[in-house]
């Protein structure tokens, strides 16, 4: 037992003296001091940015009456769920009566226009020339009833005029209201909703003067046409006079003819009901069984539970290099792995919010996923935003620099005559245990870990692990031997 322990005193003295005359010369020239050698190595280095994030459901759908007139039933409530194409709400069966009498009506000047055209050459007699005065005062009598409704149309425009320029000037304000935060987006709404009626109103007055105008224009025709068939029925004889009034009355069951497509037309576009749009669930009910509505009126509101948006909330010091268009990596508690997703859309304006228990002013950021399949409203996210992607970056362990008395970052480079040489970097990005550097180069040698108070440049250094595995080696033999 002594003699072993006497062998390893040997050993242990030998690799001290080993040690020593490495560090001192073994010939008394200049010592080489050892340090911890690292090479700068290409990496990829990635520039990220730590958010938090959420998912909220898109804005509701509004559900728009596409007839004028009376509602029939509303199928839904709020909070019900449907299925794509589920009958909604109804419409009443009188909203076409309107549009079925004046339809009735335009059949029936076509009809009166053939009969006259077939009776232009038969020779008149006293009822024929009764009939036709019958026709002229129906006509003119016609007229008066068509001017009238020609002056409410007029003075209904008026009115809308002045209505649309007022709800303009309301949905004006309150707009530059809601652009500074004073209303909310439901007040904004509401005046956006009295607008696109008063617009609305303003277009079926229109049309309303327009289909009088056509109206008035096709009687004071048939008014003509009933004249000059009374002359010709007193003065028949007259063929020419025939054969301009069977001309005449051509055109006018053109014109009767245009008029019956068109009510027709617009017959076919009334709905006997509104569908569903796609699966949801009603939000909101804004009129109740039998409302009157009018084209474009919003009757309900509907939200689709898979329409989600992911919004990121990044703090202003964080804001610098951040732009649309940028990778996001999103991790969370209520999925398995990772989802890809760009930034969409940043925010135009800061808001102060609590962030890990501290209030920061963030900018949120929308974010577009295209697959939102693992995604629910109201889940929260972590989001990696990736600023920028170094895939060769020269790096070096994150304990290898140092930064002097004037605030510069530097490393000391070891040359190939193995002294130091103190370089001054331009640090980049960190991971957990390298950054990247500029003014330093791949295969290049730096201290790691070095001791300011020990390195000063042009000191004669050498590798202490390859001392210390020469060492061992050293030491083993020594004690076989």
């Amino acid at each position: 037992m002594k003699k072993r322990v006497v062998v390893g005193g040997v050993v242990l003295i030998a690799a001290a003296v080993f040690v020593i005359m490495g560090l001192f010369g073994s010939s008394g020239g200049e010592a080489a001091f050892p340090v911890n050698i690292a090479e700068v190595t290409a990496r990829e280095m990635v520039t990220d940015v730590q958010v938090t994030g959420n998912v909220r459901l898109n804005e509701p759908v509004r559900i728009y009456a596409s007839n004028n007139g009376k509602l029939g039933s509303v199928l839904v409530k709020e909070g019900d769920y449907v299925k794509k194409g589920d009958v909604l709400f109804t419409y009443d069966e009188d909203n076409t009566d309107t549009v079925i009498n004046d339809l009735e009506d335009a059949r029936l000047s076509v009809r009166q226009i053939e009969e006259q055209i077939k009776g232009l050459s038969l020779p008149a007699d006293e009822s024929e020339l009764k009939n036709a005065q019958a026709s002229i005062t129906q006509y003119e009598s016609r007229t008066e009833e068509i001017n009238y409704s020609l002056t409410i149309d007029r003075t209904n425009i008026e009115k809308a005029q002045s209505d649309l320029e007022r709800a303009q000037e309301d949905y004006d304000k309150n707009n530059q209201l809601f652009a500074a935060g004073v209303i909310a987006r439901n007040e904004l709404n509401t005046y956006a909703d009295r607008l696109t009626e008063a617009k609305t109103q303003l277009e079926n007055y229109q049309t309303q003067l327009e289909n009088d105008t056509l109206a008035y224009a096709t009687n004071e025709a048939n008014l003509e046409a009933a004249k000059a068939a009374y002359e010709d029925l007193l003065n028949r004889q007259n063929s020419e006079s025939v054969k301009n009034q069977i001309s005449q009355a051509q055109v006018q069951l053109e014109q009767a003819r245009l008029r019956v497509s068109q009510l027709e037309d617009e017959l076919a576009k009334y709905k006997d009901n509104e569908v569903a749009p796609f699966d949801g669930r009603i939000s909101t009910v804004n009129q109740n069984d039998g409302a009157t509505v009018l084209e474009d009126t919003s009757v309900l509101e509907m939200v689709d539970e898979n329409d989600t948006t992911v919004y990121v909330d990044i703090p202003e010091s964080d804001m610098p290099g951040i732009t649309e268009g940028l990778d996001v990596i999103l991790t969370g508690d209520g999925f398995e792995g990772e989802i890809n997703a760009t930034i969409e859309n940043i925010k135009f304006e800061a808001e102060e919010k609590q962030i890990d228990n501290t209030n920061k002013n963030v900018v949120e950021a929308e974010l577009s996923v295209a697959d939102k399949s693992l995604l629910r409203p109201g889940y929260t996210l972590d989001a990696r935003i990736i600023k920028s992607v170094d895939e060769n970056a020269a790096t070096i362990p994150v304990m290898s620099y140092l930064t002097d008395d004037e605030g510069n970052d530097y490393v000391y480079i070891v040359n190939d005559d193995n002294r130091l040489e103190k370089r001054i970097v331009t640090l980049k990005t960190y991971s957990d245990m390298y950054i990247s550097a500029e003014g330093i180069e791949v295969g290049e040698r730096v201290v790691d870990s070095p001791d300011d108070m020990l390195l000063s440049e042009g000191m004669l250094v050498s590798d202490a692990n390859a001392v210390e595995q020469t060492t061992a080696v050293q030491t083993t033999e020594k004690a076989v031997s």
